[in-house]
């Protein structure tokens, strides 16, 4: 048995022990006030236990890339993508309008690059368990060192082109797959093939903002701030920006 399989096994045998705790802990709950108190204490105690290390521990059966996908959607995409379903179920947004869609970009660009910054800055100083909790960050330094210590820096460039674009590079192919219920779950990504051409994507529903668009604007609402901080997600920002351009545009 490897140590790959040493370890998933021990993870099963950790998920077995934490269901039990959690059905006698349902138990202690249902019996209650007709329990004793070290009961409750007792059953409080483990599933703390188990919650402390369910957060710290990595899922055997998920891939990184795709571990690194899920935490990006929870913790960038997701939150826009509410505020936009909001919008669009409020009746504030129409993609098929123009002055909508143009002020959805200016308000809501700036503030999703925000966030992907900081999620890449968290990423890149998080520790790691399987590279005796270094950071991306220094690792990266410390393999730099090396290579100027052992004369390869800058000169050797690292895998060709070719081999960095293969969809699979940096995948361990020996990893365990993660449970097929779990897969279907998963964000698909923006790979493959995607409509080129203005029309062809407007064909396939994908509505793109040009630069003429946001120029004109940008200059029709020429002293707005579409990054202001209106303590409501940018959505406060939005809804003036539209009134004022429908105000500006109406009037030409």
């Amino acid at each position: 048995m490897t140590r790959r399989e040493a370890d998933d096994d021990s993870f099963q045998r950790f998920l077995l022990h934490s269901d039990k705790v959690f059905r006698d802990a349902r138990f202690v709950a249902d019996s209650l006030p007709n329990v004793e108190p070290f009961a409750v204490q007792r059953a409080l105690c483990r599933l703390q236990a188990v919650h402390h290390i369910l957060i710290n521990t990595q899922d055997p059966w998920v891939k990184p890339d795709e571990r690194n996908w899920r935490d990006v959607r929870r913790d960038t995409i997701q939150l826009f993508r509410e505020i936009f379903q909001h919008l669009e179920s409020s009746g504030l947004l129409d993609m098929g309008n123009t002055i909508e869609r143009v002020c959805l970009f200016l308000v809501f660009l700036p503030q999703i690059q925000a966030s992907l910054d900081e999620t890449r800055e968290s990423w890149n100083l998080h520790k790691m368990r399987t590279e005796h909790f270094r950071s991306p960050q220094a690792m990266y330094e410390l393999s730099r060192t090396k290579a100027i210590r052992e004369g390869y820096w800058p000169n050797f460039p690292g895998d060709d082109d070719v081999v960095a674009a293969d969809p699979e590079y940096g995948v361990d192919g020996e990893a365990p797959e993660p449970p097929a219920e779990e897969s279907n779950d998963d964000p698909m990504s923006a790979e493959g093939d995607q409509p080129t051409g203005a029309d062809a994507q407007r064909e396939a529903g994908i509505v793109i903002t040009d630069d003429g668009e946001l120029e004109e604007m940008r200059t029709a609402l020429e002293n707005f701030d579409f990054t202001e901080d209106d303590g409501n997600f940018g959505i406060d920002v939005y809804l003036r920006a539209v009134a004022l351009a429908t105000a500006y545009f109406g009037s030409l």
